[in-house]
């Protein structure tokens, strides 16, 4: 669902700016949802598995790894952040 907009001109002001309803959240939350029960041993074990498998189709770069770290590590603890990092550092050198 696209924002509401005030005016003509395309720029536009959200009249909820709590609400956010487009196909990127939706796939976040639904990946929330999925991950949601699994040990950090078996979200790993994920991680690694969709990272080799971008890698060798050409569909995972460097700056997607970055963009992905960007994204997830406010929601980590300071521990969980760093670990991340090193997955993160480890998966862009074995490319």
């Amino acid at each position: 669902m696209k924002k509401p907009k005030f005016g003509g001109s395309g720029g536009g002001i959200p009249l909820n700016p709590q609400i956010e309803n487009t196909s990127a959240d939706d796939g976040i939350q639904s990946a929330m949802r999925r991950y949601a029960g699994m040990s950090e041993s078996q979200l790993v074990t994920e991680m690694l598995a969709r990272a080799a498998e971008g890698r060798k189709n050409g569909t995972l770069t460097d700056a997607d790894l970055d963009d992905f770290f960007a994204k997830a590590s406010p929601a980590l603890s300071p521990a969980q952040r760093e670990k991340l990092k090193g997955l993160v550092d480890s998966l862009k050198q074995n490319k």
